[in-house]
């Protein structure tokens, strides 16, 4: 059985891509990725 948060998320997931605090994650990861590919970890 699921969980209520499972349940939940399989009916948002449509939809969460197009809110708008998920537009531009991508350029931002790439922007910290490109800034930080100098730095050894």
């Amino acid at each position: 059985m699921k969980q209520w948060y499972e349940k939940l998320f399989s009916n948002y997931v449509q939809k969460y891509d197009e809110e708008s605090f998920t537009q531009g994650t991508r350029g931002e990861c790439d922007f910290i990725e490109d800034d930080n590919s100098d730095t050894e970890l």
